[in-house]
C-alpha cells in the first residue's frame, strides 16, 4: 500500500494516491489529503 511503497523508497509524487474508506471502497485522495504527503500514514479516509 502507500506507506510501504514509501518505506520501500518510492517518490510519493510517483504513487497514484488512493485510500480505502472504512467500507473498503477505493477512491482517489482529494487534493487537500495530496498537500500533506509525505505525511499520509495510511489512515483510512472518508474524502
Amino acid at each position: 500500500m502507500f506507506t510501504t511503497a514509501i518505506q520501500d523508497g518510492a517518490d510519493p509524487k510517483n504513487i497514484d494516491l488512493v485510500t480505502v474508506n472504512p467500507k473498503g471502497k477505493w477512491f482517489k485522495m482529494c487534493a487537500n489529503c495530496q498537500t500533506w504527503v509525505p505525511g499520509f500514514g495510511g489512515e483510512a479516509l472518508t474524502g
